[in-house]
């Protein structure tokens, strides 16, 4: 059996079916023991949230979801929708807690410092880099993950203060 504190964060790797069925297996058992819950999912804006809502109360289409998902994501809609069909059914808020993609890719391209002051109003007033190796070694990883990319946008997107700033256009 699952025990279930205050909070509970998972995390899975986006493309194993396995991970996410025991995503799933913990929403149901917190569920049936009457947990107040709300899944907030990286992979979501909060400018998906009218989707999403409209998702949950079965206002759209599975399948017009599955299409908006797949988009915003780039993983197939498939491994997650058990996720969805547990929230649906047992009435769990889902919440996209992630900037919009546009600004995801700005931060990449450009680096904190060459976000306009409209990019820098969807982020914390403040963003501290973790000084912590083992944080900075797991960052490394992750990007790792997504194959070569160049130094310099990658030290951006560590928000490296080497970084070279992005040659304007």
């Amino acid at each position: 059996p699952v025990r279930v504190h205050r909070d509970l964060r998972g995390a899975e790797q986006h493309d194993d079916a396995a991970h996410h069925a025991v995503q799933r297996e913990v929403l149901v058992e917190m569920a049936l023991r009457g947990r107040d819950m709300v899944i907030a999912l990286e992979m979501l804006s909060a400018d998906d949230q009218p989707t999403v809502d409209a998702f949950l109360s079965g206002s759209m289409s599975d399948a017009d979801f599955a299409a908006h998902f797949e988009r915003q994501w780039g993983f197939p809609y498939a491994l997650y929708s058990g996720l969805f069909d547990t929230a649906r059914a047992v009435g769990i808020p889902v919440v996209g807690v992630n900037v919009p993609r546009q600004l995801i890719r700005r931060v990449s391209s450009l680096g904190l410092a060459g976000l306009t002051a409209a990019d820098r109003a969807l982020l914390p007033a403040s963003i501290q880099p973790s000084g912590d190796a083992r944080y900075q070694a797991y960052l490394e990883a992750a990007l790792n993950t997504h194959g070569p990319m160049p130094a310099d946008r990658r030290a951006r997107m560590l928000d490296d203060p080497r970084a070279p700033a992005p040659v304007s256009r």
